[in-house]
């Protein structure tokens, strides 16, 4: 009796070795991945805007009564470096790491320059004025993502409101003088590129836009008489440069900002 006790307790001994030590070699389960955040651009956002905008504007001619009139870089160079602001609204679509989206926007601005041309007399001149107003542009956009950055191009269609005048002035003949205006809205192509940070729903941005509107705007005055002093007939023409514009960005976005990723 003793021996088989013995032996029965030998034997459980041996069996729980036996299995503790297969236990340790069983593999062990690896721990489940963790999620990664992944920064989602696709949506609809809006936002304002803020920066600056510069380009040059040229009175190319002046010609009184048929007769070109000299003009010099001081009286017929304009030069616009302003501030502009406004607002944007777009939406995004994402596709892996490529962004695609449509936007528009709309800023305003109060923009001018005004040159001055003196007459041989001393008492003549005649002032010639730009001023830039409001600008919008409509453009898709293209890009790369790297989770929270976005980095994108774009181009498309672009529409500013712009004055061009000039006064003439006659103090020598019973201070009489007449102007001439047009307030003009124009079409043109703009083109740029930008990057923007998203954190939560809302992203942060940087963009530059080369926008042109095309360059010749010429005003005419036929001959008259006004208050019994008689103007012959005039005719500017200006040259306007392309613009450039560099703005800050601040957009909401509507979509939900992360999504999992294993």
């Amino acid at each position: 009796m003793n021996k088989f006790l013995y032996c029965s307790a030998a034997c459980v001994i041996s069996l729980a070795g036996l299995g503790a030590a297969a236990a340790a070699n069983l593999p062990v389960k690896a721990p489940p991945l963790p999620v990664a955040a992944v920064y989602n651009w696709t949506g609809f956002y809006v936002g304002g805007n803020v920066g600056g905008s510069w380009s040059n504007s040229d009175v190319a001619s002046y010609s009184i009564a048929g007769f070109p009139i000299p003009l010099t870089s001081a009286n017929s160079h304009q030069t616009f470096n302003g501030a502009l602001g406004g607002g944007q609204i777009g939406y995004n679509w994402q596709r892996d790491k490529f962004v695609f989206g449509v936007e528009a926007d709309a800023a305003w601005r109060n923009t001018s320059a005004s040159t001055q041309l003196a007459f041989p007399n001393g008492l003549d001149f005649t002032t010639f004025t730009t001023r830039q107003d409001a600008i919008a542009t409509f453009r898709p956009r293209a890009g790369v993502a790297v989770n929270n950055w976005l980095f994108y191009v774009t181009g498309g269609a672009a529409v500013e409101e712009i004055e061009h005048s000039f006064v003439e002035n006659r103090p020598s003949v019973a201070s009489a003088n007449r102007t001439i205006s047009s307030d003009d809205t124009r079409w043109g192509w703009t083109v740029g590129a930008g990057v923007e940070a998203g954190f939560g729903r809302w992203s942060a941005g940087l963009e530059y836009l080369y926008v042109d509107f095309g360059r010749t705007t010429t005003l005419s005055a036929p001959a008259q008489v006004l208050g019994g002093v008689p103007f012959g007939t005039s005719v500017v023409s200006f040259n306007d440069s392309a613009q450039q514009i560099l703005r800050v960005k601040l957009n909401y976005r509507f979509n939900g900002p992360v999504v999992a990723k294993y």
